[in-house]
Protein backbone atom coordinates (compact mmCIF):
# COMPACT_ATOMS: atom_id res chain seq x y z
CA UNK A 1 0.00 0.00 0.00
CA UNK A 2 1.45 3.81 -0.96
CA UNK A 3 0.90 6.03 1.91
CA UNK A 4 1.76 9.53 2.69
CA UNK A 5 4.70 9.33 5.24
CA UNK A 6 3.63 9.96 8.62
CA UNK A 7 5.42 11.09 11.95
CA UNK A 8 5.21 6.61 12.95
CA UNK A 9 7.06 6.07 10.15
CA UNK A 10 10.06 8.34 10.44
CA UNK A 11 12.35 5.52 12.46
CA UNK A 12 11.68 3.13 9.83
CA UNK A 13 12.34 6.01 6.86
CA UNK A 14 15.16 6.44 9.14
CA UNK A 15 16.60 3.17 8.94
CA UNK A 16 16.18 2.77 5.56
CA UNK A 17 17.46 6.29 3.83
CA UNK A 18 20.70 5.37 6.57
CA UNK A 19 21.32 1.97 4.49
CA UNK A 20 20.74 3.21 1.05
CA UNK A 21 22.60 6.82 1.13
CA UNK A 22 25.27 6.66 4.16
CA UNK A 23 23.99 10.15 5.97
CA UNK A 24 23.91 10.12 9.75
CA UNK A 25 20.89 9.70 11.84
CA UNK A 26 20.75 12.86 13.27
CA UNK A 27 21.07 14.82 9.82
CA UNK A 28 18.03 12.81 8.19
CA UNK A 29 16.24 13.89 11.26
CA UNK A 30 17.00 17.56 10.51
CA UNK A 31 16.10 16.99 6.74
CA UNK A 32 12.11 15.32 7.77
CA UNK A 33 11.65 18.02 9.95
CA UNK A 34 11.51 20.36 6.95
CA UNK A 35 10.54 17.78 3.93
CA UNK A 36 8.33 15.02 5.38
CA UNK A 37 5.28 16.12 4.29
CA UNK A 38 7.12 15.03 0.69
CA UNK A 39 7.60 11.69 1.22
CA UNK A 40 5.56 8.65 -0.32
CA UNK A 41 5.80 4.94 1.44
CA UNK A 42 5.33 1.90 0.38
CA UNK A 43 4.10 0.10 3.29
CA UNK A 44 2.99 -4.00 3.55
CA UNK A 45 1.85 -5.24 6.99
CA UNK A 46 3.30 -2.36 9.00
CA UNK A 47 6.62 -2.60 7.45
CA UNK A 48 8.34 -0.16 4.71
CA UNK A 49 9.87 -1.53 1.91
CA UNK A 50 10.32 1.59 -0.22
CA UNK A 51 10.70 5.62 -0.43
CA UNK A 52 10.07 7.88 -2.60
CA UNK A 53 9.59 11.77 -2.17
CA UNK A 54 8.42 14.35 -4.71
CA UNK A 55 9.87 18.49 -4.07
CA UNK A 56 7.20 20.74 -5.93
CA UNK A 57 9.01 22.50 -9.14
CA UNK A 58 8.09 24.46 -11.90
CA UNK A 59 9.56 24.77 -15.69
CA UNK A 60 8.06 27.09 -18.37
CA UNK A 61 4.93 27.57 -16.48
CA UNK A 62 3.97 24.12 -15.81
CA UNK A 63 4.17 22.53 -12.29
CA UNK A 64 6.23 19.05 -12.06
CA UNK A 65 7.66 17.02 -9.18
CA UNK A 66 10.98 16.68 -8.44
CA UNK A 67 11.23 12.75 -7.45
CA UNK A 68 14.50 12.77 -5.06
CA UNK A 69 15.13 9.99 -1.87
CA UNK A 70 14.13 6.52 -4.12
CA UNK A 71 14.91 3.52 -2.32
CA UNK A 72 13.70 -0.16 -1.72
CA UNK A 73 15.32 -2.27 0.98
CA UNK A 74 17.84 -4.77 -0.37
CA UNK A 75 15.32 -7.49 0.39
CA UNK A 76 13.00 -6.72 -1.25
CA UNK A 77 14.22 -4.95 -4.56
CA UNK A 78 12.83 -6.87 -7.55
CA UNK A 79 9.64 -6.97 -6.59
CA UNK A 80 8.22 -3.79 -8.27
CA UNK A 81 8.00 -1.16 -5.22
CA UNK A 82 9.68 1.72 -6.62
CA UNK A 83 7.29 0.88 -9.89
CA UNK A 84 4.35 1.09 -7.63
CA UNK A 85 5.56 4.32 -6.08
CA UNK A 86 6.35 6.03 -9.26
CA UNK A 87 3.12 5.00 -11.11
CA UNK A 88 1.49 6.26 -7.86
CA UNK A 89 2.91 9.55 -8.48
CA UNK A 90 2.49 9.65 -11.73
CA UNK A 91 -1.12 9.09 -12.05
CA UNK A 92 -1.67 12.26 -9.58
CA UNK A 93 -2.92 15.09 -11.90
CA UNK A 94 -1.54 17.77 -10.32
CA UNK A 95 1.68 17.29 -11.73
CA UNK A 96 2.46 18.30 -15.37
CA UNK A 97 5.71 16.49 -15.45
CA UNK A 98 8.02 14.50 -13.12
CA UNK A 99 11.94 14.84 -13.22
CA UNK A 100 14.64 13.13 -11.33
CA UNK A 101 18.17 12.66 -10.87
CA UNK A 102 19.87 9.54 -11.16
CA UNK A 103 22.26 8.56 -8.56
CA UNK A 104 24.93 7.50 -10.62
CA UNK A 105 24.57 6.57 -14.95
CA UNK A 106 23.43 2.75 -14.86
CA UNK A 107 20.13 3.68 -13.12
CA UNK A 108 19.82 5.63 -16.84
CA UNK A 109 18.29 2.53 -18.16
CA UNK A 110 16.17 1.85 -15.12
CA UNK A 111 14.29 4.75 -15.27
CA UNK A 112 13.87 4.84 -19.44
CA UNK A 113 12.28 1.58 -18.39
CA UNK A 114 9.22 3.82 -16.54
CA UNK A 115 8.98 5.98 -19.32
CA UNK A 116 11.81 8.81 -18.36
CA UNK A 117 13.59 10.73 -20.73
CA UNK A 118 16.94 12.02 -20.75
CA UNK A 119 16.95 15.89 -21.33
CA UNK A 120 20.50 17.05 -19.80
CA UNK A 121 22.94 15.81 -18.26
CA UNK A 122 25.10 17.27 -14.89
CA UNK A 123 28.63 18.51 -16.22
CA UNK A 124 31.00 17.97 -13.39
CA UNK A 125 34.25 18.89 -12.84
CA UNK A 126 37.27 18.84 -10.75
CA UNK A 127 40.55 21.06 -10.36
CA UNK A 128 43.12 22.24 -8.30
CA UNK A 129 42.63 25.23 -6.77
CA UNK A 130 45.31 28.38 -8.28
CA UNK A 131 45.90 31.92 -7.34
CA UNK A 132 41.99 33.97 -6.87
CA UNK A 133 41.33 36.41 -9.17
CA UNK A 134 41.86 39.84 -7.25
CA UNK A 135 39.37 41.82 -8.97
CA UNK A 136 36.72 39.56 -7.24
CA UNK A 137 34.51 39.88 -4.77
CA UNK A 138 32.42 37.76 -3.11
CA UNK A 139 28.74 38.08 -1.34
CA UNK A 140 26.05 36.26 0.52
CA UNK A 141 23.01 35.84 -0.93
CA UNK A 142 19.15 35.04 0.86
CA UNK A 143 17.46 32.01 -0.95
CA UNK A 144 14.66 34.27 -2.08
CA UNK A 145 17.96 36.40 -3.79
CA UNK A 146 19.38 33.38 -5.04
CA UNK A 147 16.19 32.80 -6.17
CA UNK A 148 15.48 35.56 -8.27
CA UNK A 149 19.07 35.51 -9.52
CA UNK A 150 19.17 32.15 -10.75
CA UNK A 151 15.78 32.25 -12.16
CA UNK A 152 16.52 35.72 -14.49
CA UNK A 153 19.92 33.87 -15.10
CA UNK A 154 18.31 30.66 -16.68
CA UNK A 155 15.03 32.37 -17.98
CA UNK A 156 11.96 29.60 -18.58
CA UNK A 157 14.02 26.73 -19.75
CA UNK A 158 15.01 25.63 -16.40
CA UNK A 159 13.98 23.58 -13.26
CA UNK A 160 12.84 26.04 -10.71
CA UNK A 161 12.93 25.68 -6.90
CA UNK A 162 11.03 27.76 -4.59
CA UNK A 163 12.98 29.72 -1.62
CA UNK A 164 11.95 27.79 0.69
CA UNK A 165 13.19 24.61 -1.24
CA UNK A 166 16.44 26.74 -1.42
CA UNK A 167 16.54 26.71 1.96
CA UNK A 168 16.26 23.53 2.75
CA UNK A 169 19.27 22.27 0.31
CA UNK A 170 21.04 25.60 2.38
CA UNK A 171 20.49 23.52 5.62
CA UNK A 172 20.70 20.17 3.76
CA UNK A 173 24.34 20.71 2.49
CA UNK A 174 25.64 23.64 5.20
CA UNK A 175 26.17 25.76 2.27
CA UNK A 176 25.52 29.33 1.13
CA UNK A 177 24.43 31.14 -2.04
CA UNK A 178 26.88 33.84 -3.25
CA UNK A 179 27.23 36.31 -5.69
CA UNK A 180 30.92 36.98 -7.17
CA UNK A 181 31.49 40.35 -8.11
CA UNK A 182 33.65 42.39 -10.15
CA UNK A 183 33.67 46.22 -10.42
CA UNK A 184 30.56 45.81 -8.32
CA UNK A 185 28.67 44.04 -11.16
CA UNK A 186 27.87 40.36 -10.64
CA UNK A 187 29.93 38.28 -12.81
CA UNK A 188 28.46 34.90 -11.30
CA UNK A 189 26.49 33.07 -9.03
CA UNK A 190 26.97 29.73 -6.95
CA UNK A 191 25.25 27.47 -4.18
CA UNK A 192 28.86 25.99 -2.49
CA UNK A 193 30.05 24.41 0.61
CA UNK A 194 33.58 23.33 2.30
CA UNK A 195 34.02 19.74 2.53
CA UNK A 196 37.50 19.21 4.22
CA UNK A 197 39.72 20.80 1.60
CA UNK A 198 37.35 20.63 -0.76
CA UNK A 199 35.19 23.26 -2.27
CA UNK A 200 32.09 21.79 -3.80
CA UNK A 201 29.99 24.13 -6.10
CA UNK A 202 26.40 22.42 -6.49
CA UNK A 203 25.47 24.71 -9.00
CA UNK A 204 27.44 27.17 -10.99
CA UNK A 205 26.13 30.34 -12.99
CA UNK A 206 28.82 31.74 -14.80
CA UNK A 207 30.60 32.61 -17.89
CA UNK A 208 34.07 32.35 -16.82
CA UNK A 209 32.95 28.66 -14.97
CA UNK A 210 36.23 28.24 -13.63
CA UNK A 211 37.62 31.52 -12.53
CA UNK A 212 34.56 31.94 -10.44
CA UNK A 213 34.48 28.76 -9.02
CA UNK A 214 38.53 28.77 -8.21
CA UNK A 215 37.82 32.43 -6.47
CA UNK A 216 35.12 30.97 -4.83
CA UNK A 217 37.43 27.53 -3.62
CA UNK A 218 40.16 30.42 -2.60
CA UNK A 219 37.55 32.56 -0.22
CA UNK A 220 36.09 29.45 1.65
CA UNK A 221 40.22 28.28 2.25
CA UNK A 222 40.21 25.15 0.04
CA UNK A 223 42.49 23.81 -2.38
CA UNK A 224 40.32 21.76 -4.85
CA UNK A 225 37.33 22.35 -5.81
CA UNK A 226 34.51 20.19 -7.72
CA UNK A 227 32.05 22.17 -9.82
CA UNK A 228 28.48 21.34 -11.00
CA UNK A 229 27.35 23.39 -14.48
CA UNK A 230 23.79 22.20 -14.58
CA UNK A 231 21.38 20.88 -12.68
CA UNK A 232 18.32 18.51 -14.22
CA UNK A 233 19.46 15.23 -15.13
CA UNK A 234 16.22 13.33 -16.42
CA UNK A 235 12.76 14.49 -17.24
CA UNK A 236 9.41 13.37 -18.49
CA UNK A 237 6.45 15.28 -19.33
CA UNK A 238 3.48 13.67 -18.56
Amino acid sequence: MILPAKEQHKEQIIALWSGAFGDKREDIEKYLETILEYFLVCEEDGVIKGILSVFPVTFCGMYGGYIYAVTTYKDHRGQGICNKLMEYVKADKKYDFLVLKPQNDGLFGFYEKMGFEKVSCLSKNEIFVSEKEENYKIRKLSPTEYEMARNAYFGEEIIKWDAGMLLFAKDMYSGDFYTVEENEKSVGFAFAYKDKNTAIVKELLAEENEKVANFIANELGCQRQKSCIETQAEARVL
